[in-house]
């Protein structure tokens, strides 16, 4: 009988002019826990190779880092023979976990890249077995270098093996990792899930590129002012630096088009955007093409040609960035048009209310949509202890996307906080943790999910006193 982690054949995709052979199945093995995976891990693989500080020369660190994103990890299990191999695969694919493999194209057969003994290394996922037929399921992209960049194909296929062919393909591909001194000797990796992941939208993936990443290096300008040393490396390996610097843009863009589908396709910066999106990517093709051209030549740039071509590439970034933060404002407004304040006007209950005068700073006040005074629209707790909670019942089970809440300012800014979620009020699933607050206003992204109640649990409510101060709680979400 046959076991498999699926994994799409994602038509939508993207090529091996675009992504490298090894990152391709490594997307693929993150879209086996949740399908965009697969286009948020591409999306961060152009942002490494373009705009970020990142040495992706350490493979197996920046995956890492951007799997974790994801809430997966890739983690490697040392094998000390092909039995144990099959044994680790049947494990693994019975608790749903694909498994990534590292091989070299001189010992795969089955690509053309074998044929022209190319010793470069391959990625393979393998995500399942037939115990029966005594057969290994993988999932397989084939690099064609040839390939037109928006050839109508599937990245990913599936292929079977036979165990024994897979045994002699491990020993094989081991022994050439014995003698050229490869880190991966023996060892095969599995991708896991391992928490919550920070990233679940296109949405919150745009906002992380901009908070994190942005435009403020560019390999490519890099790249353009070492040119003079790099000549040789340019003549050489073209096909890897367009792959890099231009192919790899189709996963940044398309991630974008994802992100601004809800905005009013007659808009007219949207319009804008997808006109500049050719533009971006031709003027960083021809230039791609103008340093080539010129190694073949074997031309010398001065300062000033230098300057030029690295100045054209830092106006187009501007202008991306420009077009980026606007259509992601608007993205954000209509996100906020979609979602509801369910904690509006609804009760909550704390450890404890401030008493003033013969008055009570109640709780369900931080509930009432106002901030303008602070008597009748915030919640104080006494300060008798360090530790407060706040809950809010929300009458029913509501789909919950964030949770803001306006603190109080100066010294009376909440500091540590953590945010709960339940249906019964009994068992709390932990949605968030902030850890030395500086912001009057906080926004907590969580993943989409249905909940009643919502507590917040309050570890230091401030600089000033042991009084936990909140002037606005509000819970943000869908009517599904």
């Amino acid at each position: 009988m046959q076991n498999t982690v699926i994994i799409d054949n994602y038509f939508d995709g993207f090529l091996y002019s675009q992504m490298d052979c090894e990152e391709i199945p490594m997307a693929g093995t993150a879209g086996a826990y949740d399908r965009k995976n697969f286009f948020f891990y591409c999306f961060y693989v152009s942002v490494c190779y373009n705009w970020s500080e990142v040495n992706t020369k350490d493979k197996a660190s920046y995956r890492n880092d951007i799997l974790n994103k994801l809430g997966l990890s890739l983690v490697p299990y040392k094998i000390n023979n092909s039995k144990e191999l099959l044994t680790f695969i049947k494990q693994s694919v019975d608790k749903s976990m694909p498994l990534f493999l590292l091989a070299s194209y001189s010992k795969l057969y089955y690509t053309p890249n074998y044929l022209a003994g190319e010793t470069k290394t391959h990625g393979v996922i393998i995500n399942g077995y037939d115990e029966e037929k005594s057969i290994v399921i993988l999932t397989e992209t084939m690099p064609f270098n040839n390939s037109p960049l928006h050839l109508n194909s599937n990245p990913l296929y599936t292929m079977y093996l036979k165990e024994n062919i897979l045994e002699e393909l491990w020993v094989d591909i081991m022994g050439f990792f014995k003698q050229t001194e490869d880190p991966n000797l023996d060892i095969i990796y599995r991708v896991e899930k391992t928490s919550k992941p920070l990233v679940s939208s296109y949405y919150e993936l745009v906002n992380d590129f901009l908070n994190n990443y942005g435009f403020r290096v560019d390999k490519l300008i890099l790249f353009i002012q070492s040119y003079n040393e790099n000549r040789k490396d340019i003549l050489n390996y073209i096909d890897y630096y367009r792959k890099e610097f231009y192919g790899s843009l189709q996963a940044f863009f398309r991630c974008l088009e994802y992100a601004f589908a809800d905005i009013d396709k007659e808009d007219q910066d949207l319009a804008d955007f997808i006109s500049f999106k050719e533009r971006y990517l031709k003027a960083r093709s021809e230039i791609l093409f103008a340093l080539h051209l010129s190694a073949i030549r074997c031309m010398v740039f001065d300062e000033n040609r230098i300057n030029e071509l690295s100045s054209q590439v830092d106006f187009m970034n501007k202008e991306l960035n420009k077009y980026i933060l606007c259509l992601q404002k608007k993205v954000t407004v209509k996100t906020s048009e979609k979602f509801i304040n369910f904690a509006l006007g609804k009760c909550a209950v704390a450890d404890s209310e401030m008493k003033y005068g013969e008055k009570l700073i109640k709780a369900s006040q931080a509930l009432n949509g106002k901030c303008s005074n602070w008597m009748n629209d915030m919640w104080i707790s006494d300060n008798k202890e360090k530790i407060h909670w706040f809950i809010v019942d929300l009458a029913e089970s509501k789909k919950i996307h964030k949770i803001v809440i306006v603190h109080s300012g100066d010294q009376h800014k909440t500091i540590d906080f953590e945010l709960y979620g339940s249906n019964d009020n009994l068992d709390w699933t932990l949605l968030s943790e902030t850890v030395g607050n500086k912001e009057v206003e906080t926004t907590h992204e969580i993943e989409p999910s249905m909940y009643r109640y919502i507590k917040l649990y309050i570890t230091n409510p401030g600089a000033y006193d042991l009084n936990a101060r909140i002037c606005e709680f509000e819970v943000w979400g869908s009517d599904e």
